[in-house]
């Protein structure tokens, strides 16, 4: 998303719309809708204030089931402040994708229902409780623990 700095009136420029989800390039989830963005933009001295709100949908993979969990991200206070470039213009393209993938939750769990049962695929976790953490799938380190070590 580039702001040319000859655009930015004196009191401001206001910007709101939707950037293609293509521009996040993030492997973290399996899909993104539109980001949606609304922002002030204001010149302060040598530097460029960019505020406003950002939201975006999208479906990290469940650690729990392996499966895509739709999610909302809303940043009510974006907020960044740039140096102004050398170009004539400035790219906020990777600030909003950074504060969106630091938005993103570490580890993606779906919610089980009062029954222990997953929303996403059903299945029914019923001998643990919501907090359980899973085995992993396969142990790549038990070989290690075998492991005997002359010191």
């Amino acid at each position: 998303m580039k702001i040319y700095l000859k655009q930015i009136p004196f009191d401001g420029l206001h910007l709101s719309g939707e950037l293609a989800p293509e521009t996040l390039d993030c492997t973290e989830c399996q899909s993104f809708s539109p980001v949606r963005y609304d922002l002030e933009i204001n010149m302060n001295g040598d530097d460029i204030l960019v505020q406003g709100e950002i939201e975006v949908s999208g479906s990290p993979i469940c650690t729990r089931c392996m499966q895509p969990l739709p999610i909302k991200i809303s940043i009510p206070d974006f907020a960044v402040l740039i140096e102004k470039p050398k170009d004539d213009y400035v790219d906020l393209t990777e600030c909003i994708r950074e504060d969106i993938l630091l938005n993103l939750p570490a580890y993606s769990k779906c919610s089980l229902d009062a029954e222990n049962r997953c929303p996403v695929t059903g299945e029914s976790w019923k001998n643990l409780s919501p907090d359980t953490e899973q085995p992993p799938l396969c142990d790549r380190w038990s070989a290690l623990d075998k492991l005997k070590l002359n010191k």
